[in-house]
């Protein structure tokens, strides 16, 4: 079984389907990347893209600096933490968008992962349309729960080709 990862500007090919899992969670290829903000770090990872796939995923997490939970932070009460997990399951697709070619891509649909504070992070999986960008993608996230503002996290464009089995 070969599998390649096909772009407007190249072919990858992999000889199996572990080793392009392996490629996309190499830091040094493209598909992750973050941003530190104040007590806040953002990171997404790209979701390589399978041949007969119509979606892109992308992976977010948010967590804190120090280690701490992100949810109860503070002084945060059981009102404050179920409040933001509102936010974060209902009102967060609202927030966020892809930057591709000068164009706003809005997602077509997200899930937050409750984790009910058994982890410090927040998880959310983003789901986009399928695009061919032709310059750098920004996943743009306007941060109102945590007062940390505008998110940019680039991606190369490479990253969303399709990886095919031939």
């Amino acid at each position: 079984m070969l599998l390649s990862a096909c772009s407007g500007s190249g072919k990858r090919q992999f000889s199996s389907l572990a080793e392009a899992r392996d490629y996309a969670n190499d830091n040094r290829n493209g598909y992750i990347s973050s941003t530190e903000s104040g007590d806040h770090i953002f990171s997404a990872r790209v979701n390589p893209v399978l041949q007969g796939d119509d979606v892109v995923g992308i992976n977010l997490r948010i967590a804190r600096a120090d280690g701490k939970s992100v949810l109860g932070h503070g002084e945060s009460s059981p009102e404050d933490i179920a409040a933001h997990e509102m936010y974060l399951s209902f009102d967060f697709l609202q927030d966020v968008y892809l930057n591709v070619d000068g164009k706003e891509v809005k997602p077509l649909l997200h899930h937050y992962e409750h984790t009910y504070q058994l982890k410090p992070g927040v998880d959310i999986l983003l789901t986009f349309p399928l695009i061919h960008p032709q310059s750098t993608v920004q996943l743009l996230i306007r941060d109102h729960l945590f007062g940390e503002g505008l998110q940019e996290l680039t991606f190369d464009p490479q990253v969303f080709g399709t990886i095919t089995i031939q």
